[in-house]
């Protein structure tokens, strides 16, 4: 019988407040993998956020990892439930594969239990972005799309929900708002 042993982990205190309220807040049955993150959680040093090595995986970090037994390679920002929007960059914390990687350095491997239990191993290959490592330190959740600052003008990209730095939200055009006044583009009268 061949036993792996697990990588240590290490966590930034704020996200292991943040994990665990979620976690608390949700019932056993609602997460296929929540024993097993909690033991995680558990076992993991804890560090403040200012303190974290730049070798880690923290919440909101951009990740390269594989999973060892397909080959397959991604780069997925971590993130918490709330903020997934459905685009193919982001993975939940919830997701089986998002559960493994949190606390993780770069090289490290660690077998979980992947969809439909069946095991996996994932490996950490590069870390492309870290808000601590960033000098975001404390850092709050994004705000909602209700929350976010309206542009008082759309810019050249008018298709983006983000561009240029400003989350943009636009009106659809009505008979009283023309098209160019509520996309930013110059009208074309006939």
């Amino acid at each position: 019988v061949v036993t792996v042993r697990k990588p240590p982990i290490t966590l930034s205190s704020q996200d292991l407040d943040r994990i665990e309220a979620l976690l608390a807040a949700l019932p056993s049955s609602a997460l296929a993998g929540k024993a097993e993150l909690q033991a995680e959680l558990d076992r993991a040093e804890v560090l403040a956020p200012e303190e974290m090595p730049a070798s880690v995986v923290t919440m909101n970090s951009t990740v390269k990892f594989s999973i060892v037994e397909t080959g397959k390679e991604f780069c997925l920002t971590l993130v918490y439930p709330r903020d997934m929007d459905g685009s193919a960059d982001r993975i939940s914390i919830f997701a089986p594969v998002g559960s493994a990687l949190p606390g993780l350095s770069i090289g490290d491997e660690l077998a979980w239990p992947g969809p439909g239990g069946k095991a996996m191993t994932v490996r950490v290959t590069e870390i492309v972005y870290q808000p601590e490592r960033a000098g975001e330190l404390h850092r709050s959740a994004p705000p909602r799309w209700s929350q976010r600052p309206i542009a008082a003008q759309a810019c050249r990209h008018y298709r983006r929900r983000r561009c240029c730095g400003v989350w943009v939200k636009r009106a659809p055009p009505t008979p009283q708002t023309p098209f160019s006044a509520a996309y930013g583009k110059q009208a074309r009268v006939v």
